[in-house]
């Protein structure tokens, strides 16, 4: 049943469960980090967080909620984990993906596969939902900076809640250390050329755009995240997810 207030967030009212957080009066909103027993806990109370995200909106006045959603382990186990939530106000959710591999809409490889295999599966749940898929390669039309320029062209104005995976080495969307991350901090999405991982090109949000969400869920799941989770609550500058606040609250959600 939808009930996000009964469930929360997982983060009760302290500032950060762990007890280990770096200051962040420097930051915007509300920042928190909750340390979960399993990469299964830590799913569900990123999951509750979205929820409790959306009901908060709508319960303010808004017509509809931007949702960003995130590919990799964690973020798709968490798109799942909504589509089990049949009664929550789907059809006045709006929903993107943070960032998105340059292949076509077909390819098994997109990060939106899941939420698109996911919204077919409950048409009368989460299926109501609007998803805003990033644009794709295509004849005539095989250029990812003019298909960044229609994506942020598509954009919300920004993200009542975004979710946001992060990576090994810190990263968070496409945005990675080391690149050029910060490029055209004007911009709410660009082309990632040089990706360290397959495949090289990709569409994401930027850092900008991330910055302004009300909202950021940041998840971090597994012993190989653990040294960027410590980065972050050290407050390591050159970790793009050290980065990626939101203005009302950002959650950090890792298993270490």
């Amino acid at each position: 049943m939808y009930d996000a207030q009964q469930a929360g967030d997982g983060t009760g009212d302290r500032a950060d469960q762990a007890g280990d957080g770096p200051s962040r009066d420097a930051s915007p909103g509300i920042w928190r980090h909750l340390v979960a027993p399993t990469p299964e806990a830590a799913v569900a109370a990123a999951t509750r967080a979205v929820l409790l995200g959306v009901r908060d909106r709508l319960a303010a006045g808004a017509d509809r909620v931007t949702v960003g959603l995130t590919g990799g382990g964690a973020g798709s186990a968490i798109t799942r984990a909504l589509g089990d939530v049949a009664d929550a106000p789907w059809d006045r959710v709006d929903l993107w993906y943070g960032d998105e591999r340059w292949v076509r809409v077909d390819d098994p490889e997109r990060n939106d596969a899941v939420a698109r295999d996911v919204l077919r599966r409950h048409p009368d749940g989460i299926g109501r939902a609007r998803l805003h898929p990033a644009p794709q390669p295509a004849a005539g039309s095989n250029d990812p900076d003019v298909a960044a320029r229609a994506l942020a062209a598509d954009l919300p104005d920004r993200f009542d809640v975004l979710v946001l995976g992060v990576g090994p080495d810190g990263h968070v969307a496409s945005l990675f250390p080391d690149r050029a991350w910060a490029v055209d901090p004007a911009a709410d999405a660009f082309a990632v050329r040089d990706s360290p991982k397959p495949p090289l090109v990709r569409l994401t949000v930027s850092m900008a755009m991330i910055r302004r969400s009300r909202r950021v869920v940041l998840v971090a799941v597994g012993a190989a995240k653990a040294a960027a989770v410590r980065g972050v609550l050290a407050g390591d500058p050159a970790l793009p997810a050290m980065h990626a606040t939101g203005v009302e609250s950002t959650l950090l959600v890792s298993t270490a």
